[in-house]
């Protein structure tokens, strides 16, 4: 496990939602109905795979509610983002069906990741800083 995910883990380990501010907890809300209503909008339309971030925010919370073990952590870490990170090229220019899809279905990969290594998957070790790393 490379140095950024350990300070990723320290930081999601720690968080607790009663000390967030009010102003970040809106922005939470907002972003989480956003990614909604985009899923819902393009439900009927064809799946495709394309980095916004939402990947680890969404990896970390899924840890925390599976009450994974700092290894287990590093390994969901590492399985959300190798091959699955929603590319944040399907937002911008011209725009297709696939931009209401690949945050819901990054965030859909980052919980799959979460639960495998809850099972002993496990990923690239340094995926923020190994060799071709993030």
């Amino acid at each position: 496990m490379d140095t950024t995910t350990r300070q990723l883990i320290d930081y999601a380990t720690g968080v607790e939602f009663s000390r967030l501010p009010s102003e970040v907890v809106h922005e939470c809300k907002r972003r989480l109905i956003d990614t909604f209503a985009c899923a819902l909008g393009a439900y009927n339309e064809p799946l495709s795979y394309g980095a916004s971030g939402r990947e680890v925010a969404c990896v970390l919370g899924a840890e925390k509610l599976l009450r994974l073990s700092r290894d287990q952590m590093g390994n969901a870490v590492s399985l959300a983002l190798a091959p699955n990170m929603a590319l944040v090229h399907a937002r911008r220019g011209e725009l297709s069906g696939w931009k209401g899809c690949a945050a819901a279905n990054a965030s859909r990969n980052a919980v799959f990741a979460a639960l495998l290594a809850q099972d002993g998957f496990t990923g690239p070790p340094a995926v923020f800083e190994g060799s071709s790393g993030l």
